[in-house]
């Protein structure tokens, strides 16, 4: 129970009504106050204090006003005497509560391990759904360390079935690939030379564990690389798709945090759990990376194409200044001087030089700069990215549930 309340709490959970106030009123005078906190207590948290503090002394101050009495009076309360006992009957009988039972708390105990992913395997939450839960029951708790034991029973139970659930889901050509990439879990740097002993060639265990890097044509051929490893290992497609996202985190941070021989210490069942599940997401994630980096870099190859195709139009195009002016000034020169020579008439308004530069920017159209900019996307694709590309089309299987979008995964 909290240790603060306010007056408007203390008013809504902890005053007396009728039947109450006459238990209260049956008690002799030096237990009333005791055995209505015991009461209103039981009421709020459905069980009994296990000592007289667990009771906020608000509270007690709160119930020895209504009864008009002296709050000093709890402290001459029996806690060890067949008084209590008694006291503890009325109230269960009162708010329709029996005592617990063996066969109870295996029941609960059940049912609670059921829940645990539903309380993303955290302690404090499912010791609340117990105490809920045995209150949906009306069946009086037991003690709070028995409680605390039997939470934890249930956390390493459903763990433990969690495991061998996962391991029979896993073939034997799944193992023997996750044991050949625990075969190649190694350190960065000899221990004796200090040198790098990592085949930079090879698919590793800790390449796997790495996200990607710029983009180039070299990182999506090693996403496309770790792709297919961690394809080879064959892992149901839904092991884990039940499994809530922070439990799937959790156990996929603890695979990655484990040195070599602390994983290898494990049971099997223990063991392949952790390494499917950091496989199984890492799939995922590296199936996300693909798509990402496959539009990064047509938009790379758009930017870049662009950029060199402005330049080129820089240098082609001399763009003249204040050509509206100089068109106006031609024109009025035609229109006052219609039957004169265009060679005195209008190049004495502007030279031969500005004249060509004025019809080449008119000329070079969005057209042009935009065929200009395909040529380019197309030369940098053939030239660089065509073989990454293509390999990572190859790779992924597009799906489409718009049939408007139908012709391009076709095309794809």
């Amino acid at each position: 129970m909290k240790r603060q309340w306010e007056v408007d709490e203390l008013i809504e959970h902890f005053t007396l009504i009728e039947p109450e106030k006459q238990l209260v009123e049956n008690k002799y005078s030096n237990s009333r106050l005791g055995f209505a906190a015991l009461m209103k207590f039981f009421q709020h948290e459905a069980r009994f204090p296990a000592k007289p503090s667990d009771i906020p002394k608000t509270v007690i101050d709160f119930i020895a006003k209504q009864l008009k009495i002296s709050s000093a009076m709890f402290d001459h309360y029996s806690w060890s005497s067949r008084t209590l006992t008694n006291h503890r009957n009325e109230i269960r009988k009162l708010y329709g509560f029996r005592e617990g039972t063996l066969q109870d708390e295996t029941e609960v105990t059940h049912w609670l391990q059921e829940k645990v992913w539903d309380y993303a395997g955290e302690f404090e939450p499912l010791k609340e759904a117990f105490y809920a839960e045995y209150r949906r029951r009306k069946i009086e708790p037991p003690t709070n360390d028995r409680v605390e034991r039997m939470v934890k029973s249930a956390l390493w139970n459903q763990e433990q079935q969690f495991y061998q659930d996962t391991y029979q889901k896993l073939s034997p050509t799944s193992i023997a690939h996750m044991n050949a990439l625990m075969e190649s879990w190694v350190d960065m740097e000899n221990e004796e030379t200090g040198e790098e002993k990592e085949d930079k060639n090879k698919i590793t265990f800790r390449k796997i564990t790495l996200g990607p890097g710029r983009v180039s044509k070299d990182t999506l051929l090693l996403e496309i690389k770790k792709w297919k490893t961690l394809h080879m290992l064959e892992l149901p497609e839904d092991l884990f798709h039940s499994l809530p996202p922070k439990i799937l985190k959790r156990y996929r941070l603890r695979a990655v945090s484990e040195e070599k021989r602390e994983l290898r210490r494990h049971q099997p069942a223990v063991r392949y759990t952790l390494l499917a599940t950091l496989f199984w997401s890492r799939i995922k994630e590296i199936t996300d990376s693909l798509i990402e980096l496959l539009i990064t870099l047509i938009l790379k190859i758009d930017a870049r194409a662009e950029k060199k195709v402005k330049k080129d139009l820089i240098l082609e195009v001399k763009k003249v200044h204040s050509k509206n002016d100089i068109l106006i000034s031609l024109l009025e020169a035609a229109l006052q001087n219609p039957d004169g020579i265009i060679k005195d008439i209008l190049f004495s308004v502007v030279d031969t030089n500005t004249l060509e530069s004025i019809i080449t920017e008119l000329k070079y159209k969005k057209s042009i700069y935009q065929e200009k900019v395909y040529w380019k996307i197309r030369s940098s694709y053939s030239s660089s990215y065509r073989s990454a590309v293509t390999e990572l089309l190859k790779t992924l299987d597009f799906r489409s549930n718009n049939q408007h979008h139908q012709p391009l995964i076709e095309a794809i």
